[in-house]
């Protein structure tokens, strides 16, 4: 996206990779029951930044093909990000920890019991 609005200008793509990163970390930090308004709030300001973009394209050869190269982008993201149940996207490190006893995992397909392993039985023989 840097690269889509910044047009291959390397300082205007790492001023927009900044404003991208600004993002990323606000929604993250966000209070889990203020995330989802959170980010709506920011898909908002990404939605009105790509529609002015478009509509500041001098002429409609620019903007077919400023369109394009979005649609493109979008289905490169789309085919990065898993979707659906049984899934986990992250997007920066990630450390999953348990404690003793415990099960500790990003996605659990079906159910989970944590049980002490029984003693061996003692044979004689």
């Amino acid at each position: 996206m840097a690269g889509w609005f910044g047009r291959r200008d390397p300082s205007r793509q790492t001023a927009e990779l900044e404003l991208l990163d600004e993002t990323a970390r606000v929604i993250t930090q966000a209070e889990d029951d203020r995330r989802p308004d959170v980010m709506a709030a920011h898909e908002a300001f990404w939605r009105s930044r790509i529609e002015r973009a478009l509509a500041a394209a001098p002429d409609d050869q620019h903007r077919n093909q400023a369109a394009r190269e979005l649609d493109v982008l979008l289905q490169v993201i789309r085919a990065a990000v898993p979707s659906g149940n049984g899934s986990l996207t992250v997007g920066g490190d990630l450390t999953i920890r348990s404690a003793p006893g415990s099960i500790a995992a990003g996605v659990i397909n079906g159910g989970a019991v944590v049980n002490s392993p029984s003693r061996p039985e003692r044979t004689t023989g």
